[in-house]
């Protein structure tokens, strides 16, 4: 199915014929940036003028792969060169005229270019917030994810999955951006691509976290947390136990994610001098969690461990940290604000 079709109007068909014109045809033409006045001469705008062609060779037999995959380094130079918030330019002009970009990638695709397709479907994910409109997002998924699949390298079709399911994520469609990380994580298994399961795992785990799905989360870091064992990276073993603990607090199992900060601190602080600010914030999520457990002894040696190495790096930090060894016992404590750096984000409110 030509999904452009809707966007190829009689104009734009004209000019990629390089017939004649109406003067209501050019007025639209030049309108639209696709016409230009030079010297008082109407002119083709030379950098879309190889897209609308693209999308009108697509509806005819026997095109060139190699011309397809020229205009679709085209459009990813396009994408990669203009400005996020230019509306004039090539790209906002393919933004309007968006169904267009379908058209090249499915004529692509269909002519033996399949992978430069996928590559370009996969690029524009980065602007594709630019437009509401659910339809062309649809169709974009749809047209990389099939040129993905009919160039036949599994590293490609995770390339677009992976950008799609930013994209869904963004947009706070959870569910499409599940599927399309655990699709690409499938395939990073298969190829048993470390890098590949890590950075997936790493995305559902947030995604999951913002999703108040907890016990996904954990699986999600339960596998990571396997990945970097059999890696021997005793670092992030301990920054992912600490993720695990933090999730596991965040899903009030109190004396369960002691346990878990509990094995991170004690990686971590021999290495409290050069971790610095990732040390002290492990300490300070000890207490708390500590804290909560009513084992306040406990806490308030994990709240000094962290203000001894804050107290002449960073101050604002530290008073946050006396303000904790300050609380009278059974006191609540107050809402977190150091940055929850086992897992990259702000970490929630302490239950209770």
């Amino acid at each position: 199915m030509n999904t452009g079709s809707d966007e190829l109007t009689a104009p734009l068909l004209a000019i990629a014929a390089e017939s004649g014109d109406t003067d209501r045809e050019i007025a639209a033409l030049v309108r639209d940036g696709l016409l230009r006045s030079e010297a008082g001469l109407l002119r083709i705008a030379p950098e879309v003028v190889p897209v609308v062609r693209a999308a009108v060779r697509a509806q005819t037999p026997d095109r060139s792969r190699d011309d397809y995959a020229r205009v679709c380094l085209a459009l990813r130079t396009a994408e990669d060169t203009e400005a996020a918030e230019d509306t004039a330019g090539t790209t906002g002009w393919l933004l309007r005229h968006r169904f267009l970009l379908i058209t090249v990638l499915e004529g692509a695709t269909a002519a033996g270019a399949a992978e430069q397709a996928a590559l370009t479907a996969a690029a524009w994910w980065d602007i594709a917030d630019r437009v509401d409109d659910p339809r062309w997002h649809r169709a974009l998924a749809d047209a990389g994810e099939d040129a993905a699949i009919t160039s036949e390298i599994p590293a490609v079709l995770s390339e677009v999955l992976e950008r799609s399911a930013r994209h869904a994520a963004r947009q706070g469609d959870h569910l499409a951006a599940e599927a399309r990380w655990v699709r690409a994580l499938a395939i990073w298994r298969e190829a048993d691509d470390l890098a590949g399961c890590v950075r997936v795992l790493e995305s559902l785990t947030a995604l999951y976290r913002g999703w108040a799905r907890l016990h996904r989360a954990l699986d999600a870091l339960f596998e990571l947390l396997s990945l970097r064992e059999r890696a021997g990276d005793e670092l992030m073993v301990a920054h992912t136990v600490w993720a695990i603990g933090t999730v596991t607090l965040e899903a009030g199992r109190v004396e369960a994610a002691v346990d878990y900060l509990h094995r991170a601190e004690k990686t971590l602080r021999p290495r409290a001098a050069e971790a610095g600010g990732a040390y002290a914030d492990v300490a300070v999520a000890l207490g708390r969690a500590q804290w909560l457990a009513g084992r306040y002894g406990s806490a308030r040696s994990s709240f000094s461990r962290a203000l001894a190495v804050l107290v002449d790096v960073d101050e604002l930090r530290a008073e946050e940290v006396r303000v904790l060894l300050g609380l009278p016992e059974n006191a609540p404590l107050p809402a977190a604000r150091i940055i929850d750096r086992g897992t990259g984000a702000a970490p929630p409110r302490s239950p209770g």
